[in-house]
């Protein structure tokens, strides 16, 4: 989860870096939004493959 809230970060700097966008307040709460969703769509990931796994041991057993 660290690994993808980097990566967004990074890519909001490569986005800012390439549309010539000073980092402003502005950029600054679009960041915030972005590390926000990217978060919670790990998380919903993360929680999605656990609960596959556990139905999977349960139908084989």
């Amino acid at each position: 989860m660290m690994l993808t809230t980097l990566m967004a970060v990074a890519a909001v700097f490569v986005g800012l870096w390439l549309s010539n966008t000073e980092l402003n307040i502005t950029a600054m709460m679009g960041m915030a939004m972005v590390i926000g969703i990217v978060t919670e769509v790990s998380i919903f990931y993360i929680w999605n493959t656990k609960a596959c796994r556990n139905q999977r041991r349960a139908s084989s057993a």
